[in-house]
């Protein structure tokens, strides 16, 4: 596995080649993250995610969050609303709210939807709300106050658009359910990190309500190895629940990766150390012994068996299968399911590596 500088030295290094032309496009624009070479840069890591997905890969990855499409757009990236219909925008700042990743399709009744996807690498958070760290803030006590903006709108800060205007956030969201638990800390919901996902889910509604869309789903994508992430999600998710026409989903980067033509090899030599695989396991009859391992690498099914006679039973089960279907449904399907199970693993272990640290630990 190559070893990545920290800082990439420019930009054809700091992402996948696929990826260059999109990155490219966003310098143009003037979008790029002041450290978008940084190894950990997770607009980096959407851009080499996102940006080699073939058309049956973005129709895959619309799928998994809800969206049965038959036609799919290009990808986009940085996706803003330009008409500025939020009004974010002021005479402080121009800045309004990006949406890292949209994915778009037409379903086969002629509706128009879309994935607006918020990408994570190694951010424990999402961003929270400038106006309630804002020392020119008069508004304090709607920030301590309970509920979605305080309860009051009228005088929450960030509403307010810190003096210059009215953000419309309010009328593009659905009625929030209080937060339960270590989650709920007392004040305003969405004064922590619930305030990116927040103006993301408003500008979602908002392209549903004036017919830039007639769904939308707002997910997170991130490494399954990334509970932090995952629990701030959820926190989010309590709080702001799903309409029949926005909602929002959860999309581990590994299967995107999946979707790659290279099955995501060229990607997982990048961010192997970040991301969870799954092993497919060969069991005895009784489930008492390991008899092989199988795993997919570069696009194909690799496997590893000390006995050929269990290697070439498995090749004719296996064969033609899909390797989601195999990893998903295969270990509870019968009467297979006291021959095979599953393991987590990394991308960066072989069938090999994960046979051999199993036999160790195996009962």
């Amino acid at each position: 596995m190559t070893r990545r500088p920290i800082v990439s030295r420019d930009d054809a290094v700091a992402v996948l080649p696929a990826a260059l032309p999109a990155l490219v496009d966003l310098r143009d624009r003037g979008l790029t993250h002041r450290w978008v070479r940084h190894v950990r840069s997770s607009q980096a890591f959407a851009l080499s995610l996102f940006a080699p997905l073939p058309e049956g890969g973005v129709k895959r990855v619309l799928a998994h969050l809800g969206l049965k499409v038959t036609e799919v757009g290009s990808v986009v990236f940085e996706f803003e609303d330009l008409a500025d219909r939020l009004g974010e925008a002021s005479s402080r700042s121009p800045h309004r709210t990006q949406v890292d990743v949209v994915l778009t399709g037409t379903t086969e009744d002629g509706e128009q939807v879309a994935a607006f996807i918020e990408v994570k690498l190694s951010e424990i958070d999402f961003g929270p709300c400038s106006a309630f760290e804002s020392p020119d803030n008069p508004s304090r006590a709607t920030c301590d106050s309970p509920g979605l903006f305080g309860s009051d709108p009228g005088t929450c800060f960030q509403l307010q658009n810190h003096g210059r205007g009215r953000r419309l956030y309010d009328d593009h969201l659905p009625l929030p359910r209080a937060p339960n638990g270590p989650s709920n800390d007392g004040g305003c919901v969405a004064r922590q990190g619930r305030n990116q996902p927040m103006r993301n889910l408003a500008l979602a509604s908002l392209m549903v309500a004036v017919g830039e869309f007639d769904r939308v789903v707002y997910a997170v994508c991130a490494p399954e190895r990334h509970p932090t992430i995952w629990r701030r999600f959820e926190e989010f998710r309590e709080v702001f629940p799903d309409t029949d026409t926005v909602w929002t989903g959860s999309m581990p980067a590994e299967l995107v990766a999946r979707q790659h033509p290279d099955g995501g090899a060229a990607f997982v030599n990048r961010y192997a150390p970040a991301l969870a695989d799954q092993a497919l396991l060969h069991l005895s009859a009784d489930g008492s012994q390991l008899l092989g391992v199988w795993v997919v690498r570069g696009g194909s099914l690799e496997s590893h068996y000390p006995n050929d006679e269990f290697a070439s039973l498995a090749e004719d089960r296996l064969a033609g299968q899909d390797w989601s279907f195999l990893v998903d449904e295969l270990p509870r399907s019968s009467p297979y399911v006291v021959w095979w199970g599953r393991a987590d693993c990394s991308f960066a272990e072989s069938a090999r590596d994960v046979f051999t640290r199993l036999t160790y630990t195996w009962v």
